[in-house]
């Protein structure tokens, strides 16, 4: 049961953050535990039911959201915080430049970005795009899991100043995800990266649970959605 919650905080936290979700792992299981080894992140500055922060603030989550599940890059870009293009960014210039002992080096999550992109993204394309372009080109070719993207909901948002917290459920269940929004010109935008830290520890039991080592688990999600990678995985583009 918690191996089930653990693979649906991956998927949900890895279709919402990094637009790449392989379509092996869009397959969830219909129910989600009750019981949940991780906390529930804790309460901090103030929680408002009908007050415009939380009304802007999930009107960006599901506008978001919407942005995905029809496939429109662009649109889904607008509602994205410059910290999130940021990280496209530099996973960018890794998948570009890093060699095989950088790329080993980075972060499960980072890896895997890096992987994915080389694997799915043609030599041309990669090289020509910024962090939103890759971004926008990502959810345009429907690299995506929607599956885990509809299932997700914020329900609860804290604030103080420019920065909120939203809480989320899946398929209508609480679990200790939060998504980040930081004010942007008066506009509420998400950080997408702020989902990584308890989606990589979701990861890392998929991994540890598979019996697998982790170049190897990786690898083989490579091959499930990119059985001829448009460039080699582990050598740098230029």
């Amino acid at each position: 049961m918690a191996n089930q919650l653990l693979r649906s905080l991956f998927l949900a936290g890895f279709a919402l953050g990094l637009a790449l979700l392989p379509a092996t792992m869009q397959g969830q299981s219909d129910s989600i535990p009750n019981l949940i080894d991780l906390p529930e992140p804790p309460p901090f500055g103030e929680e408002f039911f009908e007050d415009t922060v939380k009304i802007a603030v999930m009107a960006t989550f599901d506008g978001y959201k919407q942005a995905i599940l029809q496939d429109k890059g662009a649109e889904a870009a607008t509602y994205v915080s410059q910290r999130t293009f940021d990280y496209y960014q530099q996973m960018a210039d890794f998948s570009r430049h890093a060699d095989s002992l950088q790329v080993d080096s980075l972060p499960v999550m980072d890896k895997m970005m890096v992987l994915l992109l080389r694997a799915r993204t043609p030599k041309k394309d990669l090289l020509a795009m910024d962090g939103r372009a890759i971004f926008i080109y990502a959810i345009e070719q429907g690299m995506v899991g929607k599956n885990s993207v509809a299932s997700n909901e914020v329900y609860r948002v804290m604030y103080e100043e420019d920065f909120a917290r939203g809480d989320m459920k899946v398929r209508g269940q609480v679990v200790p995800l939060a998504m980040h929004f930081y004010r942007e010109s008066d506009t509420w935008k998400l950080d997408l990266t702020s989902l990584f830290p308890t989606t990589t520890l979701a990861f890392n039991k998929l991994i540890s649970d598979s019996g697998r080592t982790e170049n190897e688990y990786l690898e083989g999600m490579i091959r499930s959605v990119a059985a001829r990678p448009k460039n080699p995985i582990w050598k740098p583009l230029e």
